[in-house]
């Protein structure tokens, strides 16, 4: 399905501003109530930590339930966590002093660089050392608890059904590959994986859901078959290794994992499907150069790296897939910001097909207004840069049917958000002395916060509040362009929204739903077209 290509204005709030914030978003809001997965892409704006803007969407919107989350093997992460239970266990990360360097002990130089945040590396050496019981290399775990305040409550709960998928990169010589593995959940039901010869079987290679093939050399992998998990709070799966291994020198490279709800019948569970490819300091251009890393802190990956990792965290093509783009706005001229947004959509676009997703969907988001380094602050050359990516978003949004826009610097009136009087005026006037976001309740504009939602660099958000504030402007941003009929602003589109149509009628309004200007008998068909739940609403945009 295609979206809709209009610009839409935020009328719909009474506090919004003047000027549009976004374009093409009028089916994004049922989608993500809907079946979805979102792949967001970014650079440290995206990374998963609720302290950051999209991770937060999964605390602040009203998603009806989380039913899939893909993430990497990183150490800590809010998400999904990747614990170590032997040494040396390395980590293959641009903050790591081996940066993007894999397979460290052989010869010559190997990198792999896409930002699953992290990739980590075990090598099977004689004198391995296990830091809880012989064998045990480490323990994928979901962060439940991290799941609260948001709306939907945890991931995972007792009674669940629940799946599992270890991602993991294997060696151009295979020889070096760890031959097999056991998955074990935390009630010791364990499961042996073979990792050479039964990787699950890759759509794009023309292999089924339920098949297996050998192991991609130089490439994501992921294990067969998805394993059935007995619940426990944390989900956890750990990874065993034959004690008659050790000393075979073979590596194993998790890249991530992936757990999803299935159905009494085995069959993925429709939802929300959270995954990210974010990491700090990322460009636009690293995601769309198609070029091999040439050294350990080169923020590249090829064509076939992206390919390879949607393929293996994919659990049904047919799933609607959103890539959602949230990067810090880059100095560049509005020529440079659309021919990287074009290319970057196109390399996704053509990564996706590769894999055979037929509906693919882009949401670009511009971010809040924040403090540029390079001494240009937030003065003219700032803002031009910000506007420029506003532009030039839109600009693609209004041409491509599957490309979506949507502005927080619009919708904010650009204002930063550092703990000034215009900060805290601007909050105070909106409503944010009472936010409520999920189950969490907190005022903005006095103290502590005291209008100050940015870190010290004035770059990222503080704190989670604040994560969250921006993640419900956005929020409020798709509510208004999906829902035009909401005009009672509640998120339910009922008899209260026909009866303002018609105490309004024949009123010249800039709220009327269908365009016209004014309130008459195509507004009364949009209602009733609409009626029913739409996006609940909380404070302060329930508020008149």
């Amino acid at each position: 399905m295609a979206l809709a290509v209009v610009l839409v204005s935020c009328s719909a709030s009474a506090w919004a501003t003047d000027d549009p914030s976004s374009v093409g978003l009028e089916d994004v809001a049922e989608l993500l109530r809907g079946d979805v997965r979102m792949v967001v892409l970014g650079d440290s704006y995206s990374v998963p930590w609720f302290f950051r803007t999209p991770t937060s969407f999964m605390w602040s919107w009203p998603i009806p339930k989380i039913t899939a989350i893909a993430a990497g093997a990183r150490q800590y992460q809010d998400v999904m966590r990747c614990g170590k239970l032997c040494n040396p266990f390395e980590t293959v990360d641009a903050g790591d002093a081996g940066g993007y360097s894999i397979l460290r002990h052989e010869e010559g130089d190997t990198f792999f660089a896409l930002p699953v945040a992290a990739t980590r590396e075990i090598r099977m050496t004689s004198d391995l050392n296990f830091i809880s019981s012989p064998g045990r290399l480490f323990e994928f775990r979901i962060n439940n608890h991290r799941f609260i305040p948001g709306l939907h409550g945890h991931f995972s709960d007792p009674g669940d059904n629940l799946r599992f998928r270890m991602l993991y990169r294997t060696p151009e010589d295979t020889s070096l590959q760890l031959p097999e593995l056991t998955l074990r959940d935390y009630h010791g039901t364990s499961s042996e994986m073979d990792l050479l010869n039964q990787a699950r079987g890759m759509l794009h290679r023309g292999a089924g859901l339920d098949t297996t093939q050998p192991a991609l050399a130089g490439e994501v992998n992921a294990t067969w078959p998805d394993i059935s998990l007995d619940f426990d709070y944390y989900a956890r799966v750990r990874a065993e290794v034959d004690l008659d291994l050790l000393g075979s020198d073979t590596y194993l490279n998790p890249v991530g994992g992936l757990y999803f709800h299935v159905d009494e019948s085995g069959m993925r569970t429709p939802g929300f499907y959270y995954s990210y490819l974010a990491d700090s300091s990322w460009s636009y251009e690293g995601f769309y150069s198609n070029k091999e890393p040439d050294h350990k802190l080169d923020k590249r990956f090829p064509r076939s790296d992206l390919v390879h990792w949607l393929d293996a965290t994919t659990i049904d093509p047919a799933q609607p897939i959103l890539f959602t783009w949230h990067f810090a706005p880059e100095v560049l001229t509005y020529d440079e910001i659309r021919s990287a947004f074009e290319q970057m959509a196109d390399e996704l676009d053509l990564a996706a097909a590769t894999v055979g997703i037929a509906d693919v969907r882009h949401l670009i988001i511009i971010p809040h207004m924040y403090y540029f380094s390079g001494g240009l602050g937030t003065g003219p050359i700032a803002r031009q840069v910000m506007e420029d990516h506003v532009q030039a978003a839109f600009a693609l949004a209004e041409e491509r049917d599957n490309v979506s826009a949507a502005s927080i610097y619009t919708a904010t009136d650009g204002v930063l958000f550092n703990g000034s009087s215009e900060a805290t005026q601007w909050l105070l006037d909106h409503g944010f002395d009472h936010f409520e976001y999920g189950l969490a309740t907190t005022d903005l504009v006095n103290e502590p916060q005291s209008g100050n939602l940015l870190d010290g660099n004035q770059l990222h958000p503080l704190d989670e509040p604040s994560a969250a504030f921006f993640a419900t402007i956005l929020g409020d941003i798709l509510r208004d362009a999906g829902c035009p009929g909401d005009l009672q602003g509640n998120g339910i589109i009922d008899v209260l929204d026909l009866l303002v149509v018609i105490d309004q009628w024949d009123q010249p309004s800039e709220s009327d739903i269908d365009g016209n200007g004014v309130f008459d008998i195509g507004d009364v068909l949009e209602v009733l077209e609409s009626w029913g739940d739409c996006w609940p609403v909380q404070a302060p945009f329930d508020r008149p």
